[in-house]
């Protein structure tokens, strides 16, 4: 359902679009829950005071998100003409929420921003600027968390290796320092914010809603088979906030995001849609997140996963020789028949 700012009914049909389509701005900004609400205020306010470089119209994801934290969004935008709220009386992933959004975006581009960052002056213009001078479709910023950028190991290509079994995915990471780059070109990027262009995400059914985990992969794998570009922009730089901690109000939440079972689900899901026999496996990142409700809870777990896996890999690397990308743990199976068209697709861009 969807409400102007400040509004609160309840068994409301959704409504039409609360803003004249011809005095629309060039963006529609979606503002999505990730794996928590605690963080959202702060970053909210960042967004509201931060120059963007651009208009937009405002489309906060509302998906039972606990009182308190929603009250506190609410405050924020309260009298602002440009915002309406998306509302599900349940909670909704990550790409769910960016399915939500770009239903309803009625603007040329539509930008999707996760609520645990703070954003730098004119990310979203130069996002938009990059599409607009590149032919992009998509663009990603750069993603800082803690003083360094943030998913070093996605941002760059895609690899296809040929196996018995079929193909197997692997990641092939840009060289150097990701806030020492230029505008450049990539296949695949993480996806706490984007900017995409609306009308070729819809046609191409860009942001599955039954994900729970590898979404940016999905999302990135569908821009590659489709011939679509995408662009990474230095310039366009957010700061994200990971947890410890976790509210109790938002532990349901955060539990669901990182649900083993449902992620394991999900990388199968994108594995046979995109005919791989192997992709990397969502499984340990998950369950390093499941363990940071606390910075206790992450201490004792970091000290021994760290142990394990420093064992574990000079075992692989100097008694199985294996190479740094075999190391990963990779989802495995059959190429299903209704994946076909992806796999010849594959081989063919390899």
């Amino acid at each position: 359902m969807r409400v102007k700012a400040g509004a609160l009914p309840d068994n409301v049909p959704a409504s039409a679009p609360t803003t004249n389509a011809t005095t629309l701005p060039l963006v529609t900004l979606g503002f999505i829950p990730r794996e928590r609400f605690s963080w959202a205020a702060r970053s909210l306010k960042s967004v509201l005071e931060t120059p963007a470089g651009i208009d937009y119209h405002l489309v906060i994801v509302d998906c039972a998100i606990p009182d308190r934290y929603r009250h506190e969004i609410e405050a924020l935008v309260a009298g602002r003409d440009n915002v309406e709220f998306i509302r599900v009386g349940h909670h909704v992933m990550p790409n769910e929420s960016r399915h939500l959004v770009s239903e309803v975006s009625q603007t040329e581009y539509t930008a999707l921003l996760e609520n645990d960052n703070n954003v730098a002056p004119n990310w979203l213009g130069s996002l938009v600027e990059a599409c607009d001078e590149f032919d992009a479709t998509m663009a990603v910023p750069l993603i800082m968390e803690r003083g360094r950028y943030h998913g070093d190991d996605h941002l760059g290509g895609f690899r296809f290796v040929q196996m018995p079994q079929g193909t197997r995915l692997q990641f092939d990471p840009i060289h150097g320092k990701h806030e020492e780059q230029s505008v450049l070109a990539v296949e695949n990027a993480e996806c706490h914010a984007l900017v995409v262009r609306t009308d070729i995400a819809r046609s191409l059914d860009l942001f599955d809603p039954e994900l729970t985990s590898h979404d940016f992969l999905d999302i990135t794998l569908k821009l590659f088979h489709a011939g679509e570009k995408l662009v990474f922009q230095p310039r366009s730089v957010i700061n994200f906030h990971s947890p410890p901690g976790v509210d109790d109000e938002e532990r349901a939440f955060f539990r669901q995001r990182w649900d083993l079972d449902l992620g394991y689900v999900s990388t199968n899901r994108v594995r046979e849609r995109h005919g791989l026999a192997q992709i990397p496996s969502a499984k340990a990142f998950s369950r390093e997140r499941l363990h940071r409700e606390s910075w206790l809870q992450l201490g004792v777990y970091t000290l021994q996963i760290r142990i394990w896996r420093r064992f574990r890999t000079l075992y692989r690397r100097f008694v199985l020789r294996r190479q740094p990308m075999d190391l990963l743990e990779y989802v495995s199976g059959p190429v299903g028949e209704n994946s076909a068209h992806a796999a010849t697709r594959t081989a063919s861009r390899a």
